[in-house]
């Protein structure tokens, strides 16, 4: 995916004047569910935040790893990078610890919105030294049919009688 890899690239080139360790291996399907602005949205912020953590502690200590591929219509990316073990993000849900803090915060909303719309997941860890975040989203093979149904549009009953076969 030519759009991916100009963000990557950039985002390679960042890590190197920062002095953090950088490894991709992205696996992007040929026919792709997500819109490719999206993708760059949700890869770059997520990459943006992990660059910011590793600003944070000392330079022989810096790397960010970065992963995705797409197994039985799930594309799941995870992204791991280190960070300074005074800082507990998912204990401070995220808040904005810069100084313009006005002026930042979105890239977290914008990495919600878009995993919601493909009705994926967001998983957190703070390993303490570490942080670990997979998404995983539903891709759905259109194969040239429109169900005029998209992610997020399905009514499902309250009392899970949608599980009961008769």
């Amino acid at each position: 995916n030519q759009v991916i890899n100009v963000m990557l690239f950039g985002k390679r080139q960042r890590c190197r004047e920062l002095g953090i360790q950088f490894a991709d291996n992205m696996q992007i399907p040929e026919e792709w569910c997500m819109d490719a602005m999206e993708l760059v949205s949700l890869c770059g912020n997520v990459l943006d935040n992990a660059i910011e953590a590793c600003e944070k502690v000392e330079m022989s200590r810096r790397y960010i790893s970065i992963k995705a591929r797409e197994r039985a219509n799930i594309w799941t990316l995870k992204i791991e990078n280190n960070k300074n073990t005074k800082e507990t993000p998912k204990e401070k849900e995220f808040m904005i610890t810069k100084q313009d803090a006005q002026n930042h915060g979105l890239g977290m909303r914008i990495i919600d919105k878009i995993v919601k719309k493909y009705d994926g997941m967001f998983e957190f860890r703070d390993l303490g030294d570490s942080v670990v975040i997979v998404i995983s989203v539903l891709c759905r093979e259109n194969k040239g049919i429109n169900t005029g149904v998209g992610p997020g549009e399905i009514d499902v009953p309250q009392d899970n009688s949608y599980l009961h076969y008769k």
